[in-house]
């Protein structure tokens, strides 16, 4: 449990209550199944084929969901689905770490203020601060409009009411992906005189596939750190060393945040991926999800997790959460 001054809690309930009300859906009732927004990437998307499928994906296309090159007018309406859930779970995080952070900046203008009747700030000084601090104010404005629209789409694709706060955000996977090799993968799908446009697509989605596993090693490096330094400047607090935690809390919600866009990176191209090729039922009335089982991958190349075709390949990046081949 990270220790905060009473005074600084005090501000940040204040801001929490004096803010105007974020638009929320009524709470879900209890209950399990269909009532009850998924935790799963492909939980999400089940539910979003139930719904359209009652709705009917002309009605939802038409309202909610552009068509994509290449994909067909149900699966485009499950890939953006798929992209608001994700949307979602970030923005959640995001009020979070920007109330945070308008929190810390409204504590040192009003500082800089009562100082500056001492004589010991500058004008200058807490002009700027104050500047600062309704500039962050903006931005948590900002993320509450984002947040509602976000919810207000997600409830519209699944046809559920979403609870006051999502919990568990989606993380990417720990497991570097196997290598994709477009040549093979177009010859096993029979798509090797396939619409150049969809195959210049799937390699697109390909490359983007490999960015994502990188953003999710960098973001999960970041994360670290951040954590880290948030120990260390909670240490430096209890030590009467510093009056506050600084930015560091703040940092760690905005380090979370950027955790979940990489999850939506990783996951949307890889179900992309699955679709384009083929891989997913076509018929409307059994819609599949094989993109989202996390082990689509190993079965598209035949390949096993941790092992690596064509001899020993070095590390990406840093390496950091990535294993050595055995």
């Amino acid at each position: 449990m990270i220790a905060v001054k009473r005074v600084a809690w005090g501000v940040s309930l204040f801001f929490l209550t004096a803010l105007p009300a974020t638009p929320r859906a009524a709470s879900a009732s209890g209950g399990a199944g269909a009532h009850v927004l998924a935790s799963t990437p492909q939980g999400v998307v089940r539910q979003i084929a139930a719904h359209v499928g009652a709705q009917g994906t002309d009605f939802v296309l038409s309202t909610l969901a552009p068509r994509e090159l290449g994909v067909s007018a149900q699966y485009s309406v499950f890939l953006e689905g798929l992209r608001v859930y994700f949307d979602l779970h970030e923005s959640e995080i995001m009020l979070r770490g920007l109330n945070e952070r308008h929190t810390h900046d409204y504590l040192m203008w009003t500082r800089a203020r009562d100082d500056a009747k001492d004589g010991r700030v500058n004008p200058v000084d807490v002009a700027k601060m104050l500047a600062v601090t309704e500039a962050t104010r903006l931005d948590l404005y900002r993320e509450r409009t984002r947040n509602a629209i976000l919810r207000d789409r997600l409830s519209a694709f699944t046809g559920l009411a979403l609870p006051d706060e999502l919990v568990d955000p989606p993380a990417p996977p720990k497991d570097k992906p196997p290598q994709i090799d477009l040549g093979p993968t177009l010859k096993k799908f029979s798509m090797t005189r396939a619409d150049p446009r969809i195959r210049r697509k799937i390699l697109h989605t390909i490359l983007n596939i490999k960015d994502a596993w990188q953003f999710a090693v960098a973001a999960r490096a970041n994360l670290d750190y951040l954590r880290r330094n948030l120990l260390l400047a909670q240490e430096i607090y209890q030590q009467d060393r510093a009056s506050s935690l600084g930015a560091a809390m703040g940092e760690v919600t905005m380090g979370e945040a950027e955790m979940v866009r990489a999850a939506k990176a990783y996951y949307s191209n890889v179900y992309l991926l699955s679709i384009l090729l083929g891989n997913e039922n076509s018929d409307p009335d059994q819609p599949t999800f094989k993109g989202l089982d996390p082990q689509f991958l190993y079965r598209l190349t035949g390949q096993k997790k941790g092992e690596e075709r064509g001899g020993y390949v070095p590390k990406s990046g840093t390496g950091f959460g990535q294993s050595d081949a055995q």
